[in-house]
């Protein structure tokens, strides 16, 4: 399923198409639909009955709430095939939206201990106890982990560079060998793509309505599908 309203829900189904088909996959039926009010999934649900025997998972292109809404229509019509997602379409929505939900899958910047349990680092607990310290509440959602794993790197590389020049920066966190540490693991920004790579999720397991990391992975090629990104390829090895 991949929903038409944003560019990042349309790349995260064209994304995981290519490399799904690319490691020998077969797509046994593909659906749209356009995120926003009063959704109706009926048709989309019509077509799914009738597609749906032959498939092993469900991709959810999509992004919260309407993925989250998307999920809960297919459990709904009494569908029980596995879904798989992106990053977005994880934590408290999903959950708010689908209380009992099982077998899904979603990704993550880490494991975030607000709404997931059996993370594998300690420091996501410890920073969301200093937030919720300081703001009286934890944070809501493993996308606001990113920002703060990049002032990090930022810090890195000026510490790398001996310097708070712009370009000395760049030097030092560009193509240097400056691996920076993620709360999923250790990652580099290169000249080709401007993106840390290789880029690193946790891989989290809804059963029950019950959010818990069972693996971590790390993107080991980003398929070529026509659209231009400097990304695509096997992303360079961080020691």
């Amino acid at each position: 399923m991949k929903d038409l309203s944003l560019e990042y829900s349309k790349a995260t189904a064209d994304y995981f198409k290519a490399r799904w088909i690319e490691l020998g996959g077969k797509v046994c039926g593909e659906d749209t639909f356009t995120a926003g009010d009063n959704l109706d999934f009926s048709s989309n649900i019509t077509r799914l009955r009738g597609a749906v025997k032959g498939c092993d998972v469900i991709f959810d292109g999509s992004w919260n709430p309407f993925g989250a809404q998307y999920v809960r229509a297919v459990r709904d019509a009494g569908i029980k095939t596995p879904i798989a997602t992106n990053a977005s379409v994880n934590g408290v929505p999903v959950v708010e939206n689908n209380p009992g939900l099982s077998d899904y899958y979603a990704l993550g910047f880490a494991c975030l201990n607000t709404y997931c349990s059996g993370s594998k680092n300690p420091a996501v607990a410890k920073l969301n106890a200093k937030f919720k310290a300081k703001y009286g509440q934890s944070i809501g959602n493993h996308y606001a982990l990113p920002g703060y794993m990049l002032a990090g790197a930022v810090v890195a590389a000026i510490k790398k560079a001996g310097s708070t020049d712009g370009a000395a920066i760049a030097k030092a966190l560009y193509d240097s060998g400056l691996a920076i540490d993620t709360f999923a693991g250790k990652m580099a920004f290169t000249s080709k793509c401007h993106r840390p790579q290789p880029a690193i999720y946790t891989v989290e397991q809804y059963t029950k309505g019950k959010d818990t990391q069972v693996d971590t992975w790390s993107v080991k090629k980003v398929p070529n599908i026509g659209d231009g990104s400097p990304c695509s390829g096997v992303p360079p090895k961080v020691g």
